[in-house]
């Protein structure tokens, strides 16, 4: 009887220190575990690299590691609250209060490293004392790249076939 309980309250005390136990981030862990909760809402690999640039460049403290990723944890339950899927998918999985509640926090988390984030057309800029830093899209479109190949031969194949016509008509009326 005395094993049995024992163990009983061995294994409460062990349950009680499991839910208790919360995840420790400093300043040298924030960029890899910003990366674990962004990944399954599209975070890739590049913007990770973006993050550690920023940190190498912007040192911060654990403790200020420690409010971004609370702030990070509080964006992420409103993502939950909305059923998003994908960062570039969040101009149409979230509400007017969702999309509020989510810029609020990601400001409050951008005050921490002392930069201003600005929204405009799908894209999230950031500031750091008035020089812009970074451009982040949050969209699905597809960026023009200038690539007008098609048109131009279309374009110069029209004027071929114009050219060679004026010349045929040319030399027949010439000839005639």
């Amino acid at each position: 009887m005395k094993k049995v309980i024992s163990t009983l309250i061995l294994f409460v005390m062990i349950v009680a220190l499991a839910t208790t136990l919360v995840k420790a981030v400093t300043a040298n862990s924030i960029v890899n575990d910003m990366y674990e909760l962004g990944k399954k809402y599209g975070a890739t690999n590049a913007d990770k690299v973006k993050a550690e640039r920023f940190v190498a460049e912007n040192p911060i403290t654990d403790a200020q590691a420690q409010e971004i990723y609370a702030k990070a944890l509080d964006a992420i339950k409103v993502l939950e609250e909305a059923g998003a899927t994908h960062f570039k998918k969040l101009n149409t999985e979230l509400n007017a209060d969702q999309k509020t509640r989510l810029r609020a926090i990601c400001q409050e988390a951008a005050d921490i490293f002392g930069v201003t984030l600005t929204y405009r057309n799908g894209n999230v800029e950031v500031y750091k004392g008035g020089k812009l830093i970074d451009v982040y899209t949050f969209t699905d479109k597809l960026a023009y790249t200038g690539n007008n190949v098609n048109v131009v031969l279309v374009v110069s194949s029209v004027a071929v076939i114009a050219l060679a016509t004026t010349f045929i008509v040319r030399k027949k009326f010439a000839n005639a």
